[in-house]
C-alpha cells in the first residue's frame, strides 16, 4: 500500500496558470496537438462562464416551456414549431436580444425578436432563411443566466431498433403530433436523426443536464433512456442530471390508477405525480444516473408568472361560482373550453378557452381558490409558480448545480482533455504518428491537478455514493452531502452551522467532526469505497478546519502571515490512497 501527504492548501500553481501552461506546452508538440491545446485553454475559460445546463428529452414533451417557466417569460419564438428543431441557447444580456447562427456562415448576426417570430414554413419566402440556422442565442436580462445558460435542445430520438425514415416513432410521437412535426422537417429539409445528434452533441457540451420525460415515462422515452445512458451514462451522474416529469397537471382530474384523494376538489396531481417519480427512483439504473425526479408543471410555471389583469378579472368572475360546479366542469377540458354555455358559469367562452390555454384546467381551478382566499395578484402569481414545481426546481438547480459548479465545469473541461489525449494514443497504436512528448506531460499535469485539489476526491465521493457502492448510516449520508456543498459552501454551511457563526466554533466543529471520521475510519469491517468514503470525510473537516485556523489568525493582532501556515498532525501524517 502507497502513502503520500496531502497538504490542504491548492496546488502552488493557480488552476488556470496550470491550464493555460498546460496549453502551452500543447502548442509546442505542432498543429497534431492544437486540439489539445485548444481544449485546455477552453477548459480554464469554461472556468469564468455561466455553467452550461442543458434541457433534454425527445421532442414535445415540454421542454422549452419548462425553460420559459423557470426564466418567468415567455422567450420568442422559442415554442414556434419551426425553431423546435434548432437548438436555442438562453444566456445573460443587460437588454433582450436575439442572435443565430448559421449553418453556412460563422459570423453570427443580431435579429430583432419580431423578425425571428416571422420565420415559418407556411411561408415560402422564408424556407431558404429558416433552413440555414443552425442555434438561435436569446440574451435577457435574468438574474438565473448570469449563473447558468439554459440550452433548449431540439429532441432526441430513440435510435436503436427503430426505422429513422419514421419521424414519429423515432421522436417518441403521437400520430397526430407526427404528422405537423413530419412535414415541417421536410419543408426544412432536415431528418430526425439530424435532431437526435444536434441533442445529444449539445447534451456532451453541457456541464448539467435536465431529462425531461413524458407522463408515466413513455415507452419510447423508456428506449431513449436506454439510449442515453448507454452513450453518456458513464459521464452524466446524479452530480449532473436531474430528471423531471413533465405536464404534470395533466394528471388532474383524479383518475382510477393514480395515488391520492378521489375528489377533484382535493386532489393534488403534484402529489400523484411525486409518487410516480419516486416509483421511478426506486430502479437502480435511475438512481445511478439522477440526483433526483421532479414533477413539474411548465404549463401553469409559465401561465401563473404571466397573468395579466384581465385574466385576474376573468378568474375573479368564475370564483364567484359555485366551487365544486367550477371543479367539475373544468374536469372536461375540452367542454370547458369550447362549450357555448355551462350551467351556473357566467364567464363567456372565449375567456373560458383564454384561460385553460393560459394555465391549464387544474390551474384555473386552483387560481379560483386563491381568488376566493383574498390573495393578492402578486400573491397568487406566487402561489401558482410554487404549485407547478418550477419553484422547486429553480432552487434545486441553484444548490445542488450551482454550488458545485466551479469543480464540475472543470470536471468537465478535465475529461475532454482526457478523451484526447485517449484519441491521440489510440491513433499511435493503430499505426499512425507516434505520440508527441507533449502529450505524456499534459497527461501528467493533469493528473497532478486531480491530486492536489480535495474537491476531485470529494467528486468521487459523490459518485461512488450516488452509485451505491458506499454504505453509510443516514445521518453519515446526510454529512457527506452537506459537507460536500449540497445546502451551501461556505465553512458554516458545510458544517450544518448558521452562516453567522464565529471562527472558533468553525474550528471547533471541524475538528470535533475530523476526530469522529477518524475514528470511523479505524472500522475493520469498512469495504473498500466505503473506507475512501470515510477517509474523504475526514480529509475534509480538517481542511475546514484549516482554513478556520487561517481566518482566527488573520483576526489575531500576531502578523505571521508571511510564515506557512501550521499544518495539523493529521495533514503532516501520511494518508493512505
Amino acid at each position: 500500500m502507497s502513502t503520500t501527504v496531502v497538504p490542504p492548501y491548492p496546488p502552488p500553481r493557480s488552476v488556470l496558470t496550470e491550464l493555460a501552461r498546460c496549453a502551452a506546452l500543447a502548442r509546442t508538440g505542432g498543429p497534431a496537438l492544437d486540439p489539445l491545446a485548444d481544449l485546455l485553454r477552453q477548459a480554464g475559460d469554461r472556468l469564468s462562464q455561466p455553467m452550461r445546463v442543458a434541457v433534454v428529452g425527445q421532442i414535445k414533451r415540454g421542454k422549452s416551456t419548462l425553460v420559459n417557466a423557470l426564466l418567468g417569460t415567455p422567450v420568442a419564438a422559442t415554442g414556434q414549431l419551426e425553431l423546435t428543431f434548432t437548438v436555442n441557447e438562453l444566456r445573460y444580456a443587460p437588454v433582450p436580444t436575439v442572435r443565430v447562427h448559421y449553418r453556412d456562415d460563422p459570423t453570427p448576426t443580431e435579429l430583432p425578436p419580431e423578425r425571428l417570430r416571422e420565420l415559418t414554413v407556411r411561408d415560402p419566402a422564408q424556407l431558404a432563411h429558416l433552413r440555414r440556422i443552425r442555434k438561435v442565442e436569446f440574451g435577457l436580462p435574468h438574474d438565473l443566466l448570469r449563473r447558468f445558460r439554459l440550452v433548449d435542445t431540439p429532441g432526441l430520438g430513440s435510435v436503436h431498433g427503430v426505422d429513422s425514415a419514421n419521424t414519429s416513432e423515432f421522436l417518441g410521437l403521437v400520430p397526430t403530433d407526427g404528422g405537423a412535426v413530419g412535414s415541417t422537417l421536410d419543408a426544412l429539409r432536415r431528418t430526425a436523426r439530424e435532431v437526435h445528434h444536434d441533442s445529444a452533441a449539445e447534451l456532451d457540451r453541457a456541464d448539467a443536464v435536465l431529462y425531461l420525460f413524458s407522463r408515466a415515462l413513455h415507452q419510447t422515452d423508456k428506449a431513449t433512456l436506454e439510449d442515453f445512458l448507454g452513450d453518456v451514462g458513464g459521464a452524466v451522474t446524479p452530480l449532473r442530471a436531474f430528471g423531471v416529469l413533465t405536464r404534470c397537471d395533466q394528471f388532474w382530474p383524479p383518475m382510477a390508477d393514480l395515488p391520492g384523494s378521489p375528489d377533484p376538489m382535493t386532489f393534488d396531481p403534484m402529489v400523484a405525480a411525486r409518487a410516480l417519480a419516486d416509483d421511478h427512483l426506486r430502479r437502480p439504473r435511475m438512481r445511478r444516473m439522477f440526483y433526483t425526479i421532479l414533477p413539474v408543471s411548465g404549463l401553469l410555471g409559465i401561465g401563473g408568472q404571466t397573468l395579466t389583469d384581465a385574466h385576474l378579472n376573468w378568474l375573479a368572475e368564475l370564483a364567484t361560482g359555485d366551487p365544486r360546479r367550477v371543479a367539475r366542469h373544468a374536469s372536461d377540458a375540452g367542454r370547458f373550453a369550447h362549450a357555448p354555455h355551462l350551467n351556473g358559469i357566467t364567464l363567456p367562452v372565449a375567456e373560458r378557452r383564454v384561460l385553460a390555454e393560459h394555465l391549464g384546467v387544474w390551474g384555473v381551478t386552483r387560481a379560483c381558490g386563491y381568488v376566493r382566499d383574498g390573495l393578492t395578484p402578486a400573491e397568487i402569481r406566487d402561489r401558482l409558480r410554487a404549485d407547478s414545481g418550477v419553484s422547486a426546481l429553480e432552487d434545486l438547480i441553484v444548490s445542488h448545480f450551482g454550488n458545485r459548479s466551479t469543480l464540475l465545469k472543470l470536471d468537465h473541461g478535465l475529461r475532454d482533455t482526457d478523451r484526447e489525449v485517449a484519441r491521440i494514443r489510440l491513433t499511435a497504436q493503430r499505426g499512425g504518428p507516434p505520440v508527441p512528448t507533449p502529450v505524456g506531460e499534459v497527461a501528467a499535469a493533469v493528473e497532478r491537478l486531480r491530486a492536489w485539489m480535495p474537491a476531485f476526491a470529494e467528486l468521487r465521493t459523490l459518485s461512488a455514493f450516488y452509485n451505491g457502492e458506499v454504505t453509510l448510516t443516514a445521518p453519515e449520508s446526510a454529512e457527506l452531502l452537506r459537507v460536500t456543498g449540497e445546502h451551501g459552501t461556505s465553512c458554516a454551511a458545510r458544517l450544518g452551522l448558521p452562516e453567522e457563526s464565529a471562527p472558533r466554533l468553525v474550528l471547533d466543529r471541524a475538528r470535533e467532526r475530523a476526530r469522529a471520521w477518524a475514528a470511523r475510519e479505524q472500522d475493520p469491517t469498512l469495504d473498500r469505497p466505503t473506507a475512501r468514503a470515510v477517509r474523504t470525510m475526514r480529509r475534509c473537516h480538517e481542511h475546514i478546519a484549516h482554513r478556520a485556523r487561517q481566518a482566527l489568525r488573520l483576526l489575531s493582532d500576531v502578523d505571521d502571515l508571511d510564515q506557512p501556515p501550521r499544518l495539523d498532525p493529521a495533514w503532516s501524517t501520511a494518508a493512505s490512497t
